[in-house]
């Protein structure tokens, strides 16, 4: 499990996934998604990836750069024959130093984003009273400061972990709860040129939207940002609803379909494209079968059947290597 490996290496002073905290998964699918989170990516600290070719029957080492790792993909979504036996990872060792507090630079820095991340709510029913209204008062906190809060080199990673696990629990619903599969959609990539275009056509429209760097010709644009701001930030219809909190999401009360939750992801979509002028890419992975179920079952079996059967005539040699 991706977490149970997150978790040692924070316990052993290891820096590199802490800000990956909490994403389900195993260790084997992180580097297929090349899954991130808080602008960090599992891509940053891989070093190589051992995988068994089911079409050779042989063990390949693939270096990070052969991964060909991009914003969620890799080479491993074009080549299903490779299946992941081992990632190693390069990870840095913390200083002792800064195994429990930071420097004095990025305490200062820690100091002024949590002040400036801080917000405090009444509730309607106590403005009327100053001691009621006091009593009542809720301190919340602005998420949009936690990327540059993760990003503070000496932060202690147990910090950041704890800061991660937090905030995922408090904002994202859980899969085993409530029907997801996390994030739905990307986050589009675009020419820093055409989204400058389109800042100026729409005026105004980008105010609260969140703009990160990609590269040094392209921008990443928050998709839950562009989804909160076509209204549709808890939408619900039928058995489909997208999160009020967390737009990326789109979840399922049980009974929805794949045909259900497909046509209201299309319909997201498009109401971005509408207004924006910007596609909204899956993150999910979507499987739209030309056959009928009972035909689809039989052959997904048969096929499963078959490389199954290929792996095991592969282990005679190196059964022992494979199962480890």
């Amino acid at each position: 499990e991706w977490d149970d490996l997150v978790a040692y290496t924070v316990s052993h002073n290891l820096s590199g996934l802490e800000c990956l905290t909490l994403i389900p998964g195993s260790v084997g699918a992180s580097v297929v998604q090349n899954i991130g989170a808080y602008g960090a990516e599992v891509s940053q600290v891989v070093k190589q990836v051992r995988c068994f070719n089911i079409i050779s029957k042989e063990f390949e080492v693939i270096s990070a750069l052969e991964c060909e790792f991009d914003y969620r993909t890799s080479i491993f979504k074009r080549r299903p024959e490779l299946l992941v036996v081992s990632v190693t990872f390069c990870l840095q060792v913390v200083p002792a130093l800064y195994r429990f507090c930071p420097s004095l630079s990025d305490f200062i820095s820690l100091m002024k984003l949590g002040l400036a991340s801080i917000r405090f709510e009444q509730a309607q029913s106590a403005k009327q009273n100053f001691v009621i209204s006091l009593l009542k008062t809720k301190v919340k906190m602005h998420f949009d400061k936690v990327r540059q809060l993760l990003t503070l080199p000496t932060l202690p990673i147990k910090l950041k972990r704890a800061l991660v696990r937090f905030i995922r629990t408090k904002t994202m619903p859980d899969p085993k709860v409530v029907a997801n599969v996390g994030c739905f959609f990307k986050s589009p990539v675009i020419e820093k040129t055409r989204f400058e275009a389109l800042k100026s056509e729409l005026k105004g429209e980008f105010e609260g939207i969140g703009i990160y760097p990609h590269s040094a010709e392209q921008v990443k644009v928050s998709a839950g940002d562009l989804i909160k701001k076509v209204g549709l930030n808890g939408y619900h219809f039928q058995n489909v609803k997208i999160e009020k909190d967390r737009p990326l999401i789109i979840t399922s009360n049980g009974k929805a379909t794949g045909v259900e939750i497909r046509e209201f992801a299309e319909m997201v979509q498009s109401k971005v494209l509408k207004e924006f002028g910007i596609a909204l890419e899956p993150e999910a992975v979507i499987v739209e079968p030309n056959l009928n179920s009972a035909i689809l079952e039989h052959e997904v079996k048969a096929i499963f059947e078959e490389k199954y059967n290929q792996v095991q005539g592969s282990t005679l040699d190196n059964s022992k290597e494979l199962s480890a």
